[in-house]
């Protein structure tokens, strides 16, 4: 009897443990579906506002220039939905062939169970009455039939709990099934969703290509556009302040060491492709004029991979006329990277990342001469020229 039960106990655990396990991938798998939602949401929400937005530009004739930012923050917004969509229809797949694979293993334990449960209750009842008498008749005394009586107990007792483990995995089943059930949904929902911000993608890509082609060769929008470039240098540098500030209040005249220093000279180039445009002051041959660059262009295909120059962390994420999404890595000790002209962020502000890391895409929002990346180094709040820190090539 004793052998019978140790057998059976580890079973017992196994089945429980399962359940549990499951009970519990089930509720953090819904707070997180829970937590993408609500951020799905809000992005749909600021998408929806934006698109009201571009009708509202076309209903009043507002310049065209701010019909360019409006479309092109909507198409930022619409990328950013369509990558998290992804995302999520990636995951979604991975649980349903996760849950698929659980289904099929649970089926088959269930049926090797309930066909050894079958077989002990036939044996009981062809053989056990038969013992019974023969145990009571041969009896020497009455502490072996006392024994016996006890066993037969015993006997019944790990029964039911055969019995109520094939329940259990029953049950089991049943809540994978429902659960494969609403993933199916979830993900048919998100792919009709994917294909729709797709479509809204490339009518608005279209309507902004048509828009530039004509705002490039007009000397007025050009002026206009270089404001929106200093405006959106001037918030650029706001931010590296504020990142400043904070470190050395945050420190007390302590910081984190940097190695940011010893790669002047040898850093790592933050995507491929030439440079177009140089740090300091830079003609602008169309209008004559001269502008101050903070930074360089780097002109690169669309989606080209964005890398870390060197170890940091993300100390901010914008979106500025001009220059479209803006990601700021500060890099400790008072040094900063800003990388500008995104098409899509792969980070988060908090997020610690390590040099070549892929932090980005490079996109063309905020441009007028096609995809590129704006790239700064800041030492403390004083800008310096990249080409300067960058390896030779």
């Amino acid at each position: 009897m004793y052998h019978i039960r140790c057998k059976l106990l580890p079973r017992v655990l196994i089945i429980l443990l399962v359940i549990t396990a499951g009970l519990l991938l089930a509720q953090s798998s819904s707070r997180l579906r829970t937590d993408q939602k609500k951020e799905l949401e809000n992005l749909q929400r600021e998408i929806q506002q934006y698109r009201q937005k571009l009708a509202e530009a076309e209903r009043k004739e507002l310049s065209t220039l701010e019909k360019v930012a409006r479309l092109e923050r909507s198409i930022d917004l619409t990328r950013q939905l369509i990558q998290k969509l992804r995302v999520q229809e990636l995951q979604t797949r991975k649980i349903i062939s996760q849950l698929n694979q659980e289904l099929l293993d649970l089926s088959g334990e269930f049926q090797k169970l309930k066909q050894q449960y079958a077989r002990q209750l036939v044996s009981y009842y062809k053989h056990q009455g038969l013992k019974d008498w023969e145990i009571l008749l041969t009896a020497k005394s009455f502490n072996q039939v006392y024994v016996w009586l006890k066993y037969r107990q015993r006997i019944i007792a790990a029964n039911r709990r055969r019995l109520e483990t094939l329940l259990k995995k029953k049950q089991l089943i049943e809540q994978k099934s429902e659960q494969l059930h609403n993933e199916l949904q979830y993900q048919r929902k998100i792919i009709k969703e994917k294909k729709a911000e797709q479509a809204y993608l490339l009518r608005d890509q279209r309507q902004r290509k048509q828009i530039l082609k004509k705002l490039r060769r007009n000397k007025k929008i050009l002026q206009e556009k270089i404001k929106e470039y200093q405006a959106a240098a001037v918030e650029i540098q706001r931010l590296i302040e504020r990142s400043e500030r904070e470190r050395l209040i945050t420190t007390k005249g302590r910081t984190k060491v940097s190695h940011f220093p010893k790669l002047r000279g040898r850093m790592i180039w933050p995507t491929t492709g030439r440079v177009i445009s140089h740090f300091g002051k830079v003609k602008n041959r169309q209008l004559g004029t001269v502008v101050e660059n903070l930074g360089i262009d780097i002109k690169a295909p669309f989606g080209a991979d964005v890398r870390a120059t060197a170890d940091g962390v993300i100390s901010a994420i914008t979106w500025q006329r001009g220059r479209g999404n803006i990601l700021i890595v500060n890099h400790y000790g008072g040094y900063y990277t800003v990388y500008a002209h995104l098409s899509d962020i792969l980070v988060t502000v908090g997020q610690e990342v390590v040099e070549g890391e892929v932090i980005a895409k490079v996109g063309d929002s905020g441009s007028l001469s096609g995809p590129m990346l704006h790239f700064e180094i800041w030492e403390n709040t004083q800008n310096v020229d990249p080409e300067k820190w960058l390896a030779k090539r």
